[in-house]
């Protein structure tokens, strides 16, 4: 692939962070980013290169899939379905889209791409588990279990939680294939280290979105009794007239996802949105008028308000309480020993390793700058006389809890490694 839109440096970075995890897909998503806005910046349309190139897509793809949201499974399938890629490939780009659309809630267009992947390439685990997934979804019982004896011994085996057994034995229960993916991501994150992270529940929360259930989708339908519905573009949005009044509504997940929502949960908001409207507007200052009103996967809402400042949101809980959006801040110390506090040093290796510009260090050597919506500061504890102590933040706004937590174990991985030249060691975070 040499000539194309990646250099030598940017496949050893990615190479490093890999997609193992939801960890490492965030970090290559994060440097493909800025290396496309840096591109963007100098003049270079994007679309030129890195929208155009196959092995771009296949990097942000593997890091979409990895994270495993709804909006990143969506995103791998539209950086797929653009590009070509070479015959040798082929196997990986097909179950990398059949993956994403797995997710999307469209399983008759995902087990077509599963097929595809397992003749393209036979001997690929992880066509044939999809393929035995989907096939059982389409209550071809005989042919997913064929599927998945076949892809006990491939020479590319599945990853280790994508057990055949396991998924043999819920075939032949007959178990739902949401409770048995849940558990398959349960198990992932239990061997990632992330469980009960906010990765691994975003994750469980867009397997809702794998069957759609016509019979829950019409009930939340006849509820809510849209005048316009859009459906999964990529959320669904809608028109409606709540208490006499015209409103716009959105449920931020596809359809398969609302149909999972009881129709007395949307009965709920929807009824108690004159107090809620009323609640919103005095937390936030009391001026702006309602103008859009949100349904999110964690079966919370929010509250869009227009004012004079611009749009301003409130969050509901699903006990109804109402508060203001509030920054998230995540902390951890990090102890560096057996070198001296070189803030310039890092800066230029996090500068080329994350793709960022940072600002000069500030008073005793500080860093602060901005990534992809977070604010990060790295700062040194001159309390303490042992060793270097940093201490590393990482900011955001409401909603981007789970980016806040993969930037933050992203930095204190970065500030740990030895290729950095700050070797050290990790210990427990400081209160």
């Amino acid at each position: 692939m040499d000539g194309g839109y990646l250099k030598k440096r940017d496949r050893e970075i990615l190479e490093m962070y890999g997609c193992r995890d939801s960890a490492g897909g965030f970090a290559v998503i994060r440097y493909l980013m800025n290396r496309i806005r840096k591109d963007r910046e100098k003049g270079n349309p994007a679309g030129t290169g890195a929208q155009k190139d196959p092995e771009t897509a296949l990097w942000m793809a593997r890091a979409c899939l990895a994270l495993g949201d709804y909006e990143h499974c969506r995103m791998a399938v539209q950086w797929m379905e653009r590009t070509k890629v070479s015959e040798e490939e082929e196997g990986e780009r097909c179950i990398l889209i059949a993956r994403g659309m797995m997710y999307c809630g469209n399983p008759e267009g995902a087990l077509k791409w599963a097929l595809k992947a397992a003749e393209q390439n036979p001997e690929l685990g992880r066509a044939w588990y999809t393929a035995a997934e989907l096939l059982y979804l389409a209550g071809r019982t005989e042919e997913a279990l064929q599927a998945a004896e076949k892809g006990k011994n491939c020479t590319d085996p599945a990853p280790e939680v994508w057990d055949f057994n396991i998924l043999e034995k819920g075939i032949r229960e007959r178990r739902p294939l949401e409770e048995m993916e849940k558990e398959r991501i349960c198990r992932e994150a239990d061997i990632q280290g992330e469980k009960g992270s906010r990765a691994e529940k975003m994750r469980l929360e867009a397997a809702d979105g794998i069957c759609r259930d016509e019979a829950g989708l019409k009930a939340v339908l006849e509820e809510l009794s849209p005048e316009i519905w859009d459906r999964d573009e990529p959320y669904c949005a809608f028109c409606f007239w709540p208490n006499g009044r015209e409103l716009t509504g959105a449920f931020c997940m596809n359809e398969a996802s609302v149909s999972k929502w009881r129709p007395e949960e949307v009965k709920k908001f929807v009824d108690a949105l004159p107090v809620l409207e009323q609640r919103g507007k005095e937390i936030l200052g009391g001026d702006g008028e309602l103008c859009l009103l949100e349904f999110y996967p964690d079966h919370t809402a929010g509250l869009i308000f227009e004012t004079e400042e611009g749009e301003k949101k409130a969050a509901v809980s699903s006990e109804l309480e109402v508060r203001a959006e509030a920054d998230i801040r995540k902390k951890e110390t990090v102890f560096l020993s057996g070198t001296a506090w070189n803030p310039e040093q890092l800066a230029e290796k996090l500068a080329i390793a994350w793709g960022v510009e940072i600002p000069a260090a500030g008073e005793n050597g500080r860093l602060l700058f901005r990534d992809g919506g977070l604010t990060i500061e790295i700062a040194p504890d001159d309390r303490t006389e042992e060793d270097v102590c940093l201490i590393l933040t990482v900011s955001g706004e409401e909603g981007k809890e789970r980016d806040t937590e993969l930037e933050l174990k992203r930095l204190v991985s970065f500030c740990t490694f030895e290729n950095t030249a700050l070797w050290g060691k990790r210990r427990e975070q400081q209160p």
